[in-house]
């Protein structure tokens, strides 16, 4: 098992550098949307929910948790990659085309961007760990 693990670890160092510039890329894209979106959700959020008897109607209140599902989930991918693209993802697909009209697909593919980069840095982070160098036989 040890054997395994030297080998995934070794694998995975031959492709750190291209690996850490993606996962960086995705970090900073993230943090500048989290900025970005996070002022619309907090502008909007003392808007709609100072009042305590003037709540906008649940339609909005369950939209405005999905644009929370977003900030959450591109934060969350700083730590948790996979888990926090995954969740970041699904939100924007549910939230942008709702709420952004003509430019929902601009508001998608842009907020969507660092999320893509980390689901496809998992795939190919676990492909190349799991697959086997050449002439290395595979523990029992």
């Amino acid at each position: 098992m040890k054997r395994v693990l030297r080998d995934m670890a070794a694998r995975f160092q031959e492709h750190a550098l291209p690996v850490l510039a993606v996962r960086w890329l995705a970090r900073l894209w993230a943090a500048a949307l989290v900025l970005f979106w996070g002022a619309f959700f907090v502008e909007h959020t003392t808007e709609w929910f100072a009042r305590p008897h003037d709540w906008p109607p649940l339609d909005v209140i369950l939209l405005h948790s999905t644009h929370f599902a977003m900030l959450v989930g591109l934060i969350a991918s700083w730590r948790w990659e996979l888990l926090g693209g995954v969740l970041a993802l699904a939100a924007a697909i549910l939230f942008f085309p709702q709420v952004a009209g003509k430019n929902a697909t601009l508001f998608l593919l842009v907020s969507v961007g660092p999320s893509v980069l980390w689901i496809g840095l998992a795939g190919y982070v676990i492909g190349r760990c799991a697959s086997p160098r050449p002439g290395l036989r595979r523990a029992a």
